[in-house]
């Protein structure tokens, strides 16, 4: 049974990576049409890492207190927010 958990947390896995990396070749064209710099696009992409590494203990420590699947269905959504908000960017 612990087998099974462990496939669908990295199915989950792999499909918000996926998501995350189906728009990335996307946003840098996006955002020079919307006259961003090319800094600031790296920058942005930057600051997706950086959140990435600061983030990982305070997470790695919910966990403990919230249960795996509670909070891989948090990050998914929070995710599929955060890209559904994209589109309402000016």
């Amino acid at each position: 049974m612990p087998e099974r958990k462990i496939v669908w947390i990295l199915i989950c896995t792999l499909i918000s990576n996926s998501a995350y990396a189906l728009i990335a070749p996307f946003l840098p064209l996006e955002f020079k049409e919307k006259g961003v710099s090319l800094e600031m696009i790296g920058l942005m992409f930057a600051i997706y890492s950086v959140a990435v590494i600061l983030c990982s203990p305070l997470v790695g420590k919910t966990v403990a207190l919230v249960g795996n699947t509670n909070m891989i269905s948090l990050g998914i959504a929070t995710m599929g927010l955060a890209f559904v908000l994209f589109g309402f960017i000016p």
